[in-house]
């Protein structure tokens, strides 16, 4: 795919904590939404759809991180007794901050 924008591909591998798997940008749409594609190879085989939305906020924006999986039967049981939100949510808030911290440090086009 291309280097950036719609069509463009991220994989890793090699790392034991994250397996291996890909991500690539879906669609996007300037200061509103970026939607990607999340592939799990392993060490579980999955696919998430994943949205960013940003909305003004004040003085800033607020963003808005969501996945969302296919639920066969068997990642349903595993959803029973799991907390989902509890295994991934401390990512997603460390995500954000990062995702903060970058932003407010990039200079704005044309200035």
């Amino acid at each position: 795919g291309p280097p950036t924008g719609v069509g463009a591909v991220y994989k890793w591998s090699g790392n034991n904590e994250v397996g291996e798997g890909s991500t690539s940008l879906v669609g996007s749409v300037p200061d509103e939404r970026i939607e990607m594609k999340l592939v799990f190879v392993r060490p579980f085989a999955g696919e998430s759809d994943v949205q960013f939305t940003f909305v003004p906020e004040g003085d800033g924006t607020r963003v808005t991180w969501s996945m969302q999986s296919p639920q066969p039967l068997m990642g349903k049981l595993v959803g029973l007794f799991m907390d989902c939100e509890k295994l991934c949510g401390d990512q997603f808030l460390e995500g954000l901050a990062n995702l903060k911290t970058i932003a407010e440090t990039q200079s704005k086009p044309g200035t």
